[in-house]
């Protein structure tokens, strides 16, 4: 019986919980006016995620921007090009001193002037930046840069798909673990 009236308490909790969300995405909109629902924090704040892109393929921008332009996540996303650009906006130099601390990191690896790999394994040995999870989002199939990857603690490692439906599925994926999910730290 015990066992019984368990699981009909987690399912009832689980029921209560969808309604829950599903109650914070309709009809909300963005501060910004242009629709979509946003995301809230558990104390019924608006929380915005910061999400930075570094990828130097004007195309992946793009589907990117696309793709989470139907977000049910407020974020703001901000798009580096090259690996000494992502260093320098985590590190707030130059140009981006005004620039937040991204909640999450889209990671391309075959990158312009500083590699995906060396950015990857810089933040992670950065005591200041190594808390930011990186999604490693690439072209590359290579066993060996997903062995590197994790070995320099990728939080994970996903390959660019070559359909644009699929390349979707994956921002959603994305969006609903990374925005939606996971509780992430707030860092200054």
């Amino acid at each position: 019986m015990k066992s019984r009236d368990k699981k009909q308490g987690f399912e009832e909790s689980t029921h209560e919980l969808k309604g829950q969300i599903e109650s914070l995405r309709i009809g909300s909109r963005n501060d910004d006016g242009r629709g979509g629902p946003r995301a809230m924090s558990i104390d019924g704040r608006h929380a915005a995620m910061s999400l930075l892109l570094v990828e130097d393929n004007p195309a992946d921008v793009r589907l990117m921007q696309e793709a989470l332009r139907t977000s049910r996540a407020k974020y703001r996303l901000f798009v580096v090009n090259d690996g000494e650009d992502a260093m320098l906006f985590l590190r707030r130099g130059d140009n981006y001193a005004d620039m937040p601390v991204p909640d999450v990191i889209l990671l391309d690896l075959n990158l312009p002037r500083k590699d995906g790999r060396a950015v990857l394994s810089e933040v992670k040995h950065d005591e200041k930046l190594k808390h930011i999870p990186i999604v490693v989002l690439t072209t590359s199939e290579s066993i060996d840069d997903i062995a590197r990857c994790y070995k320099d603690h990728a939080n994970c490692y996903l390959t660019k798909p070559l359909s644009l439906d699929k390349f979707d599925e994956i921002v959603r994926l994305i969006e609903t673990f990374w925005f939606m999910t996971v509780q992430l730290p707030r860092m200054a």
